[in-house]
């Protein structure tokens, strides 16, 4: 897969935490993430999030196999406010009031 996309996805899904509570499970994801043009499979999001945690941007509570529940860190939210810069994922400007 193209390394650009992969770090705009991952960026997406930082961001879609952000907005949405802080949590969600990767089945809302998907869905959120289609709404913005990342039309992936589950097991990619999961994939993500796995990455993800492994860097301190979210923690994934795989609740059963067919459902995982992320939860945005400190750190995932410093990235989104573009407060931070980490490899592998695009780095976050900062977004006008009421732009989702």
């Amino acid at each position: 897969m193209n390394p650009y996309l992969v770090a705009d996805r991952r960026l997406a899904t930082l961001r879609a935490l952000d907005e949405h509570g802080g949590r969600a499970n990767d089945s809302v994801l998907q869905i959120l993430l289609a709404a913005v043009g990342h039309d992936v499979a589950r097991d990619v999001i999961r994939a993500d999030l796995v990455w993800m945690q492994s860097v301190g941007l979210c923690t994934v509570d795989a609740r059963s196999e067919v459902l995982h529940v992320a939860l945005i860190t400190e750190a995932g939210r410093d990235h989104v406010a573009g407060r931070s810069a980490i490899p592998g994922i695009k780095r976050a400007t900062p977004r006008p009031a009421g732009i989702a």
